[in-house]
């Protein structure tokens, strides 16, 4: 072997660019690897310090297009909505209601655990006194923040997310919306059915009155004109009075069956949020995720060293004799020749 050639190895711009990644990380190997081992410390002990959030899941049945209550009224409404699905109009009209004001501090006021829930989400110093609406409406974007609705394509399920660092308080808190839900749904639709109802009767009320006004008009027209099949005209008259009775009789029967359904309707608004399943405490943890952030931090800090070391290579890594006879091999090995041809 030439001793010129080992002593004088070609340099290191003349390698294939791959190499010359793969030469500058294994001449700094020592480096590399201690950075990384305390980088990985450095983010286990990071990663150690992130609180556990934990994801109670409650899951819904979406509203049935041929129901009454709720599911009808959704069925009804996403007609006229561009051709959406229930199933998709569903969420569209969950998600509002679920994150809305109205619920959450509906859901807020509730009693948990000899307190509120208000005071299970606060830190221990401001649970002693009352929020600011400053703070009422910070707490209750952040409440919004860790609440999801979604649809599951594979079933149809509409599914309702919350989380929060505490497991127990992440699915009672989901299950106190889900409640405040229904009870909104159920207050909607009754005073739908009631103001439906009260219009019924209104009507039919109207129409009692026209119908005894034209009965005792036919009752005189008759008893004044017993020899009406000698007058066309008078037969006429007849015919378009008795008309007007039939019509009219039609539509108070008409009405009379819209009241009693209204009136079912009414008292039978119970259970209308379809509820498959409640939220049940989470055992395992929903993030964060340790061993990404670990993997992440170590790749990133090696990747910041190879860069930092590609920037300063040009006068001070030239200077070290660093080509051994390793790399003389390779260089001059047939992969190596056919590599630089390649280039």
């Amino acid at each position: 072997m030439d001793d010129h050639s080992i002593n004088n190895p070609p340099l290191e711009s003349e390698l294939p660019n791959f190499l010359q990644w793969f030469y500058l990380f294994w001449v700094n190997r020592r480096v590399f690897f201690v950075f990384a081992f305390f980088a990985g410390i450095l983010s286990i002990l990071i990663s150690l310090m992130i609180p556990n959030n934990y994801a109670a899941r409650a899951y819904v049945l979406p509203p049935q297009p041929s129901g009454s209550g709720l599911s009808g009224l959704v069925a009804e409404l996403s007609q006229f909505s561009g051709g959406i699905q229930t199933n998709e109009f569903s969420v569209a009209l969950y998600a509002p209601i679920a994150s809305s004001a109205t619920i959450l501090k509906a859901a807020l006021k509730a009693d948990y655990q000899n307190s509120s829930f208000e005071k299970a989400f606060l830190p221990e110093e401001l649970r002693d006194r009352e929020l600011t609406p400053e703070e009422y409406d910070e707490l209750i974007n952040d409440i919004k923040k860790s609440l999801a609705v979604s649809l599951e394509i594979r079933n149809g399920l509409v599914t309702l997310t919350f989380i929060h660092r505490n497991a127990e308080l992440s699915a009672a808190f989901l299950n106190q919306i889900l409640v405040e839900m229904d009870k909104f749904f159920e207050v909607s639709l009754k005073s739908k059915a009631t103001n439906r109802r009260n219009m019924i009767e209104e009507r039919i009320a109207q129409v009692t009155d026209s119908l005894k006004n034209v009965e005792e008009e036919y009752v005189s027209f008759r008893e004044s004109n017993n020899q009406i099949q000698f007058s066309p005209k008078l037969m006429q008259i007849d015919v378009s009075m008795q008309r007007k009775i039939l019509a009219l009789g039609t539509v108070y029967s008409e009405l009379f069956k819209q009241l009693e359904i209204a009136k079912i309707e009414e008292i039978d608004n119970r259970n209308v949020l379809n509820i498959l399943d409640w939220a049940e405490v989470p055992k395992k943890k929903f993030s964060p995720h340790r061993s990404v952030y670990v993997f992440g931090f170590v790749l990133t800090t090696i990747f910041l060293l190879v860069v930092w070391f590609k920037l300063r290579e040009a006068e001070w890594i030239r200077s070290l004799d660093t080509y051994s006879k390793f790399w003389y091999k390779i260089y001059h090995s047939k992969p190596g020749k056919w590599l630089r041809n390649a280039r």
